[in-house]
């Protein structure tokens, strides 16, 4: 059940850095096409986005490490 659950974790997190990824590079294309406010309020939004993006990937790493530590040589 565990082993289970773990996996389902996992697959929702790459889900998830997928969607942030896809969402930093949206923002970033419509600040590209727009100036002023809304340019900067996309832009930091993207910016919001990278730091979910790096702690989401930073705990799959850390998960992937782990699981390789654990397995028997």
């Amino acid at each position: 059940l565990l082993a289970e659950q773990t996996k389902k974790i996992e697959e929702t997190l790459w889900v998830s850095l997928r969607m942030f990824e896809e969402r930093k590079n949206l923002l970033i294309t419509m600040a590209a096409k727009k100036n002023g406010i809304n340019s900067k309020s996309a832009l930091q939004r993207a910016e919001q986005s990278q730091i979910h993006i790096d702690r989401i990937r930073k705990m799959l790493q850390s998960d992937n490490m782990e699981t390789k530590d654990d397995m028997p040589v």
